[in-house]
């Protein structure tokens, strides 16, 4: 079983207080870590609670690449909480130094081991144990992030048990740390061990370990990660995460599938990690062209710095005869795209109707409060992540995970649930070749489809099958549409 060292969706009392439970018991050993909160925690929950919202990104600097962001170190999450029953959780006395993370392995202690015959699993995620206080009711963002994943993991290994398949799972604290990363490396043999490793979390940690994978031939399963360059030339490694790429990738086709080229605008500022999107989107429009029909998307370049974006015109980009399509490819400056769907809004009330696509960001902005913005300009995002609260097999999802633990399930609890059952799952079916197989058969699930593609850095020719491909990628990307005052798959 399990040995141990947001879109995210609103807490309600009863959860933040199991949180806080859920941390005291990973710091402190308590027998009651999956154990359900009182009966009057456990209730359905209520249809409104089940939104969805897209976790914030950032750009990578070296890549350029989007990638997800959890605060790490530096915020800290406040979560107030309740007192819970004494006689369900008593107080913890003492603490004796048996009962702490051991520093070198990283083991969350008072987790039971169980071997068996399935493959074993080596779980490296940022727990930040070494900064949880006890006497202070607040704690890492990260941690709860960590926690979400572990709890999908642990249910995804009830369900493989089930199934007959009885796992070996190790679980690692990365503490967000390169150098506790590289010490788990280097000391803990049973990564080395270990038939897959999921995780870590940051870029820099998931190089180090990607590098390990590749020269002890372990798959390294990145959930999080969507940088390009992190693991070149090497068939062990897995990115779960589509890259900012593929988001523009299935955007454009999208697009034209349902537009001309002379419809679609392609809008950045005027910014070196903005134009070096367009490039994504004009490469994947060249599948489309044909022996008359070469031609390129148009591009406005926003070179407006001020404050207010006053000087933004899209007036000379509308038609009078058809629909035009603005493509933004932007989501560092809030303020720059509420003004640009402002400006598109006003302009195009005497002229054509409007489609804006934009990224997953969008879904998270707080200044855009007048979504009739939204809703008027038919605003569409690229998202990695949707998980419809209407299917009953997301409901079922939902309703056991809030009985397990009284919250409701975030993100990266999907994720984790997700990803260890696809990839225990493929390699009981296929054995050492599954990496070869990967690609051959895409899965859907609760928050995605599973679409794994071989990606060829440079071209190989070789008789060894893991010297012919860089790595592989997931590159299925929804996307979503903002309908009836919500962000929806977009309709056909």
């Amino acid at each position: 079983m399990i040995s141990a060292p947001n879109r995210h969706r609103q807490l309600n009392g009863n959860s933040r207080s199991w949180l806080f439970v859920l941390i005291l018991s990973l710091a402190f050993a308590s027998c009651d870590l999956f154990k359900k909160l009182p009966d009057d925690s456990n209730k359905p929950p209520k249809e409104d609670d089940l939104g969805e919202i897209q976790p914030p990104t950032r750009v990578d600097p070296e890549t350029g690449e989007l990638i997800p962001v959890t605060v790490l170190v530096e915020k800290m999450d406040t979560v107030k909480w309740k007192e819970l029953s004494t006689d369900r959780f008593p107080p913890i006395t003492s603490i004796g130094d048996d009962q702490l993370p051991d520093p070198l392995t990283g083991d969350l202690p008072g987790l039971p081991t169980v071997t068996g015959a399935g493959p074993k699993v080596a779980l490296m995620l940022p727990f930040m144990t070494d900064r949880f206080n006890a006497a202070s009711p607040s704690f890492f963002e990260t941690s709860k992030w960590a926690i979400h994943y572990y709890c999908g993991v642990k249910l995804a290994a009830e369900d493989l048990e089930k199934e007959g398949i009885s796992l070996h799972i190790d679980v690692f604290d990365s503490k967000a740390s390169e150098d506790e990363v590289s010490q788990l490396l280097n000391t803990d043999s049973r990564l080395a061990k270990a038939d897959l490793i999921i995780g870590p979390y940051r870029s820099s940690n998931v190089r180090m370990v990607a590098e390990v994978g590749k020269r002890n031939e372990i798959p390294i399963v990145s959930p999080y990660s969507a940088a390009t360059g992190i693991a070149d030339e090497n068939p062990y490694y897995i990115q779960v995460n589509p890259s900012l790429k593929a988001h523009c990738t299935a955007i454009t086709r999208q697009v034209r599938e349902r537009y001309e080229t002379e419809q679609v605008v392609l809008v950045v500022r005027n910014k070196p990690e903005e134009l070096s999107r367009l490039a994504f989107f004009q490469e994947a429009n060249r599948e489309f062209f044909t022996h008359n029909d070469t031609a390129r998307f148009q591009q406005y370049i926003v070179s407006d710095n001020s404050a207010d974006f006053n000087s933004i015109d899209v007036t000379p980009y509308l038609q009078s005869d058809q629909k035009v399509v603005f493509v933004v490819p932007s989501w560092e400056n809030e303020s720059f795209i509420y003004s640009l769907l402002r400006k598109i809004k006003l302009a195009k009330s005497d002229l054509s109707d409007v489609v804006v696509y934009g990224m997953p960001r969008w879904m998270d902005y707080e200044q855009i409060m007048d979504y009739d913005l939204y809703e008027d300009l038919n605003v569409h995002v690229s998202s990695s992540f949707f998980a419809d609260d209407l299917e009953e097999n997301v409901k079922n999802f939902n309703r056991r995970y809030f009985d397990a633990y009284g919250e409701l399930p975030q993100e990266e609890a999907f994720i984790g649930y997700e990803v260890l059952r696809y990839f225990v799952h493929q390699i009981m079916r296929e054995g050492d070749r599954f990496l070869e197989r990967l690609d051959s058969k895409d899965e859907k699930n609760l928050y995605t489809t599973y679409q794994f593609r071989k990606v060829v850095d440079m071209p190989m020719v070789s008789d060894d099958f893991r010297r012919r491909f860089g790595r592989l990628e997931n590159e299925y990307v929804h996307i979503l549409e903002f309908r009836d005052f919500h962000f929806q798959i977009a309709a056909d």
